[in-house]
């Protein structure tokens, strides 16, 4: 467990981190559905299915955390490089 939590870490750190910078460029509207896709749709699903449909336990909730908090990062990271290309 150890391990995940800290690989949760490091993507924990990229969505803060973009999320941020994008509420400095006054971009809030489409990260928030942004952040709902990622958390609800991507993070909870993978957690159930991980969890209790393969029956791996805590470690697949961990897991779809890592998903949700992964593709939250990534998806806040494409939409910081939309806006830096917008505004130059």
């Amino acid at each position: 467990m150890l391990i995940i939590a800290a690989i949760f870490q490091v993507f924990d750190g990229l969505q803060v981190v973009m999320l941020s910078t994008l509420r400095g460029m006054a971009d809030v509207k489409l990260p928030m559905f942004i952040a709902f896709f990622a958390y609800l749709l991507i993070g909870i699903p993978t957690s159930y299915v991980l969890s209790f449909k393969l029956m791996i336990g805590p470690q697949g909730i961990w897991y779809g955390y890592l998903a949700g908090l992964g593709a939250a990062g990534v998806l806040f990271y494409l939409r910081f490089q939309h806006n830096l290309k917008k505004r130059a």
